[in-house]
């Protein structure tokens, strides 16, 4: 074998290698987050996230949409790049359902949690966006406060598996997280 030959076959090696190593690298620090890390992403891109969740819920007719992929936004005329960028894994829209008693549009992302919410069983998470600024709590119920307003919420009946948790991260965003298991 000729050296241009070799040549061509250690760089294209050394590309796929690079190429490899930077995708394993890249999905480990995107599909395992902590609360904070959400938090100050979500906090960076907060105008972005605002325009298509209310382009989303703007764009709703039923009282429940739910888009599981890309592909499902764009043929709605909805585009975003935050599929990509921070790994959705779906958006929920309820818009006067009689199933919620709130509106919202939900993002839940793919992924996992940091090691400390995996042992607690939070195995679902993401941001929630509430056109009317309310907090929800455990499968879609509005939580009423006897004394005005809270910043977090959490659900954690002692004999059912299943939790929930949700925070407030700015006005008309929460952030939350939930389990259920067997």
């Amino acid at each position: 074998m000729n050296k241009k030959i070799k040549g061509v076959i250690i760089a294209i090696c050394a590309i796929v290698t690079i190429s490899f190593i930077f995708l394993i690298v890249w999905n480990h620090k995107i599909s395992s987050w902590n609360e904070d890390e959400i938090k100050e992403f979500f906090l960076q891109n907060k105008e972005e996230f605002t325009a298509l969740a209310q382009k989303i819920y703007d764009k709703s007719n039923d009282e429940f949409v739910w888009y599981h992929n890309r592909g499902q936004l764009l043929l709605n005329g909805i585009n975003s790049e935050l599929f990509w960028r921070f790994k959705v894994e779906s958006i929920a829209c309820w818009k006067n359902s009689k199933f919620d008693e709130c509106d919202e549009v939900e993002i839940t992302f793919a992924g996992t949690l940091d090691q400390e919410n995996r042992r607690n069983h939070y195995y679902e998470w993401g941001i929630y966006y509430s056109p009317n600024n309310e907090m929800i709590g455990y499968v879609g119920h509005h939580i009423k406060w006897e004394d005005g307003e809270q910043e977090s919420y959490e659900y954690k009946p002692e004999l059912e598996r299943a939790h929930y948790y949700t925070e407030r991260i700015c006005h008309n965003w929460f952030f939350y997280k939930q389990g259920v298991w067997n």
